[in-house]
């Protein structure tokens, strides 16, 4: 009996010292967050301009967020802008620097006539125009009211 007893406590103690240890800081470098740095957007959905066989895409990977123009006609693909220049165009317009490889910008959307990009960058509306290349700063971006709550 005893020795049936100092078997099961010599077993209990050795898994006790062989156990493993949660290691959160290990766990924690494959949060989805650090793993959406590290493996970048996994999903692109296009957006096609009016009227035309032009679509363009967005996504990010190790080289930073993308903006990419795409014919399908003619089988093509381009920078929808240089980055570098948007960003110093962002930069001299909101006194404010942006990083070209991580441009923030939201709500992203053609005119009707496909020559002018709209964005919201910072609640601010912007509009670029890609035949002259030039940035303009529009109006605050309306925020919705709660009516009749306050």
């Amino acid at each position: 009996m005893k020795t049936v007893l100092l078997s099961l406590l010599l077993i209990h103690f050795s898994i006790t010292l062989f156990a493993q240890r949660a290691n959160f800081e290990l766990a924690e470098r494959f949060s989805a967050e650090k793993l959406a740095e590290m493996t970048g957007d996994l999903t692109i959905s296009g957006e096609w301009l009016k009227k035309t066989d032009k679509f363009w895409y967005s996504y990010k990977d190790q080289g930073g967020r993308q903006f990419i123009l795409v014919d399908a006609e003619r089988r093509s693909k381009a920078p929808l802008f240089d980055r570098e220049k948007m960003a110093m165009k962002l930069t001299r317009l909101t006194n404010k620097p942006y990083n070209a490889l991580d441009l923030p910008l939201k709500n992203i959307r053609f005119t009707d006539d496909n020559q002018t990009l709209k964005f919201e960058l910072d609640s601010i509306n912007f509009e670029f125009n890609l035949l002259q290349k030039t940035l303009a700063k529009k109006d605050v971006v309306e925020k919705d009211t709660l009516r009749g709550l306050l």
